[in-house]
């Protein structure tokens, strides 16, 4: 792989094995300047080992880790211009705040003023001001992700590495962090890789997701183009909830750019979006529950006409319905598949109980896979 002119970080062929298990096998990718990509995949998939190999904590067996136009394989951490951040933050509990973030400009040798002014400003940029001098078991699980934070940025990283580093707070610090995150990458201009299980904390902070599966990229994109655009089944799903669909295509209309599929739902329109379908080609439709509406309760006669989409209505019966405030989640039956649906807005439109029949209609701008790519 030529790395293209703007690649800050080149990863080339990158294998990494513990004796006969082999946990990366032969992974290329490229991050831009000033990036913040997440890398996100199943358990075992490999994006730890990832992180810490362009860290220089874990040694290749062989590829290449290319940062800013050099090789830095043999280059060891605290020479290759990164800075980490770890899951448990690995601050030293018996130094105070201020001595955790000037840590590594005290090992460089600089003077007692060039560490303090350094640690004052980077305590007002995680928003710390004047809490140098607390012990860090006298700060809060997201003031000690913040002090983590400002030690990485210490020495003025190349590039800022992520391990999991909000995990270990509660659900609503963890939105707070993520937002803080992103506000000092771009002030600072930094090239971020963060590493997450959460696939929703990705795909809202990242300017692109790297999805990882059994050692290899499956797809790096925007997290738009991973959403609506997934290059196989499993990201789909990995990324959201899907209604699959298998069906066949029955007719192509190249000129409007729409494909007729025959589903167990009866015959869908959907969107081509460029691909090059064939009468009679196996697909498989990835119905996210937002492309279905729910139109009327009781029979399809509560839907006006035809659905502006080209699609006809579909009936079918609450299984369950899970209100969320601002969202209901509905399992619904028809005949003998089973749909997820979300409908926005519930104050407006309703919830429908449990054992309704609805009438519903899915849009015609759902994304279509070949057969081969739906494994």
């Amino acid at each position: 792989m030529a790395p293209s002119a703007a690649s800050f970080l080149v990863l080339k062929n990158i294998r990494k094995s513990y004796g006969d298990h082999a946990i990366i096998k032969g992974l290329n990718a490229e991050i831009e300047k000033g990036e913040l990509v997440s890398f996100i995949g199943p358990s075992g998939c490999g994006k730890s080992t990832l992180l810490r190999s362009i860290a220089g904590f874990t040694k290749l067996d062989s590829g290449q880790i290319i940062l800013d136009g050099k090789i830095v394989n043999d280059d060891v951490p605290h020479k290759r211009g990164t800075g980490m951040v770890f899951q448990n933050y690995a601050l030293f509990p018996h130094l105070s705040v201020e001595s955790n973030v000037g840590y590594g400009l005290k090992i460089l040798g600089q003077s007692k003023a060039q560490i303090r002014d350094r640690v004052e400003e980077l305590l007002g940029l995680v928003h710390l001001p004047g809490l140098g001098k607390r012990r860090i078991d006298q700060l809060s699980g997201g003031q000690q992700q913040r002090v983590a934070l400002a030690r990485a940025l210490s020495l003025n990283p190349k590039i800022l590495l992520l391990d999991e580093p909000l995990s270990n707070l509660d659900a609503n610090l963890r939105v707070t962090m993520r937002a803080e995150i992103k506000r000092i990458q771009k002030q600072l201009g930094l090239t971020v890789i963060f590493v997450t299980h959460d696939r929703e904390e990705a795909m809202s902070i990242s300017s692109r997701v790297m999805i990882m599966t059994g050692g290899l990229v499956e797809q790096l994109g925007s997290p738009t183009e991973i959403y609506d655009r997934p290059a196989t089944e499993f990201i789909a799903g990995f990324v959201g909830h899907v209604n699959p669909l298998e069906g066949n295509v029955q007719s192509v209309n190249g000129t409007q750019g729409i494909i007729r599929v025959s589903t167990q739902l009866g015959p869908l329109e959907v969107f081509s979006n460029g691909g090059d379908f064939q009468t009679g080609e196996a697909v498989k439709l990835i119905v996210r529950p937002e492309h279905i509406t729910i139109c009327a309760s009781q029979s399809p006669a509560g839907c006006t006409g035809k659905a502006p989409d080209g699609n006809g209505q579909l009936v079918g019966q609450v299984i369950d319905a899970m209100y969320t405030g601002s969202i209901v989640k509905y399992n619904v039956s028809i005949g003998e598949s089973k749909l997820i649906v979300e409908q926005y807005n519930p104050r407006e439109c309703g919830v429908f109980s449990d054992g309704q029949r609805i009438s519903m209609k899915i849009s015609r701008d759902v994304h279509i896979l070949r057969k081969g790519e739906a494994a």
